[in-house]
């Protein structure tokens, strides 16, 4: 699981303001307002799917992943709320 690719900004050229993403096989996360912030919810959400068994979409899919998928689908969520 390398960060390096994960990391993604967009600048909204009208206000000027920059949100920042990273992507994972469950999906695209964010808008957060720092990379340095957004870089430590990726390695949280890492962890977490890693201790918990979770192999990156490619066999078992992690009960604390599901709970991300579902409260993405409902609204920008803080990772961090999730999977404290």
């Amino acid at each position: 699981m390398l960060t390096s690719n994960r990391i993604i900004s967009y600048t909204n050229l009208s206000s000027g303001n920059i949100s920042w993403f990273f992507l994972a096989r469950e999906g695209t996360f964010g808008p957060f307002d720092s990379k340095q912030y957004t870089v430590a919810v990726l390695e949280q959400f890492m962890k977490s799917c890693l201790e918990s068994g979770n192999a990156g979409g490619r066999s078992v899919i992690d009960h604390n992943c599901q709970q991300v998928d579902q409260a993405k689908k409902q609204s920008q969520i803080s990772l961090f709320e999730l999977i404290r």
